[in-house]
């Protein structure tokens, strides 16, 4: 994610959902970060893990180039804060819950 570190890693454990993740990076820089390609690929390589392996699920057009970058699928979610229309129409599946995200991410995988 690129939500702040220190504020991700608590929040996902509030809604009961570390034990689903083998890893939660968020954002440990400035507002900003740079590429999310570039740390997406850190991410992978600490859990030993090659794009090829992995389809990611994202709320934007950012974190499906991303994915392409190092050679992962994506799965848009459309309840975030990118247009669900622009989402639907950028060639990667797109899913309206995430419980059709993670459906959909297996059906890649």
């Amino acid at each position: 994610s690129m939500w702040f570190h220190d504020e991700l890693v608590p929040t996902v454990h509030t809604y009961g959902l570390t034990p689903h993740f083998r890893r939660v990076d968020g954002l440990r820089a400035t507002v900003g970060g740079g590429r999310k390609a570039e740390w997406l690929e850190k991410h992978l390589a600490e859990l030993g893990l090659g794009g090829h392996e992995v389809v990611l699920i994202g709320d934007s057009i950012d974190d499906a180039d991303a994915a392409a970058a190092v050679g992962a699928r994506c799965v848009l979610y459309t309840g975030g804060l990118s247009d669900p229309d622009r989402l639907r129409g950028s060639g990667h599946p797109a899913a309206d819950t995430l419980t059709e995200a993670v459906t959909l991410a297996r059906t890649l995988a």
